[in-house]
């Protein structure tokens, strides 16, 4: 075999798989350094063996989680029509959103996106500032922190923050800070949240926090009119 095509060789065999989640690729290759053969004995095959079905499962979980983040990731006018059918049907299932129509989880899905926070402490926003998102915690925990009182309260997976400063107008209530490390988020920024309040929803709206009514918004209008709120 000629130099040159050692070199072709060499960079086909140390060529990642393509997925974006490569926690099995390098595990399996993690597999491949401990055993230090390509040929592995008979002990390690039937080990390896033994393995495959709880890697095949831990695939199969975390592929639709996958897919769904790198459809959250796209842009608003580059979702398709089976894009948003996939994230509408995992709007269906978050607690957050079990009081809207889904008439208003159709409108989410085309708008929502993914945000996540590797790092314990991450501040999303303090007290005090403007409000620009509403968020609904996938995975992870966050402290709700008000100044003189300290941490008042820990939400985690499928509790929602953030709706009232949007709602009112009104600056934040308090800080909110990662509880742990790789916190997951779903967001939805302030204009698309008050267009969908505004335009979509024909009937009363509830808005909830902390899983209590904090706000009905009933829809006012009359044929030719522009519907209100009150």
């Amino acid at each position: 075999m000629s130099k040159m095509a050692r070199q072709e060789e060499n960079r086909t065999m140390t060529r990642e798989h393509p997925f974006r989640d490569k926690y099995l690729f390098y595990r399996f290759r993690d597999d491949v350094d401990v055993m230090g053969s390509m040929n592995p004995t008979s002990s390690e095959r039937r080990q390896a063996e033994a393995r495959l079905p709880s890697a095949l499962a831990t695939l199969q979980r975390r592929a639709p989680d996958a897919l769904i983040r790198l459809i959250l990731r796209k842009p608003s006018n580059q979702r398709t029509a089976e894009d948003l059918e996939m994230v509408y049907e995992e709007l269906m299932h978050i607690r957050a959103l079990s009081h809207l129509t889904n008439s208003v989880k159709r409108e989410l899905a085309g708008v929502i996106v993914f945000e996540s926070h590797l790092k314990a402490g991450t501040v999303l926003f303090h007290q005090g500032d403007e409000g620009q998102s509403w968020y609904i915690i996938l995975r992870g925990s966050v402290n709700v922190v008000i100044h003189g009182k300290g941490t008042v309260t820990t939400l985690s997976d499928g509790d929602d923050f953030g709706n009232l400063a949007l709602i009112n107008d009104a600056p934040r209530a308090a800080t909110i800070v990662c509880r742990e490390d790789s916190c997951f988020f779903l967001r939805v920024d302030k204009e698309d949240f008050n267009r969908i309040l505004r335009d979509v929803e024909a009937n009363t709206v509830r808005l909830k926090e902390h899983g209590k009514d904090v706000l009905v918004l009933e829809k006012l209008a009359e044929p030719g009119t522009t519907a209100q709120f009150k």
